[in-house]
């Protein structure tokens, strides 16, 4: 694993970081004492990737459960962390999104979900 010294302290917010890649991001800057905002579809399936990452880290640790394809949610979620004034010096994009159905069947909504 690198080194990371500028992490130290730093307030990330990792979206997908139930598994795989964004649970991976969370366990090396949690080892590097980074703050961290891990952000995934189900308090269950976040509570495994939070559980290891606390045991690495020397900084706080915590979850949210968030529908990235919500709108409404994805507002009720950003208008929460301005009102604790919260402090997010990086955000990490890691969750997926797919579309299940041929791209000539898909609705603009559709796609524009994806992005």
């Amino acid at each position: 694993m690198g080194r990371l010294p500028h992490a130290r302290g730093q307030t990330v917010l990792i979206t997908g970081a139930a598994g795989g890649i964004g649970s991976a991001i969370a366990r090396t800057l949690a080892a590097h004492a980074a703050r961290l905002l891990l952000v995934g579809r189900s308090e269950y399936r976040l509570a495994r990737p939070a559980a290891e990452t606390r045991q690495l880290s020397a900084g706080q640790v915590e979850t949210h459960a968030l529908d990235m394809t919500d709108a409404a949610a994805l507002h009720a979620f950003g208008t929460a962390l301005a009102r604790a004034e919260a402090k997010i010096d990086s955000m990490i994009f890691c969750h997926g999104n797919y579309v299940r159905a041929r791209l000539e069947d898909s609705s603009v909504e559709d796609l524009d979900r994806l992005y």
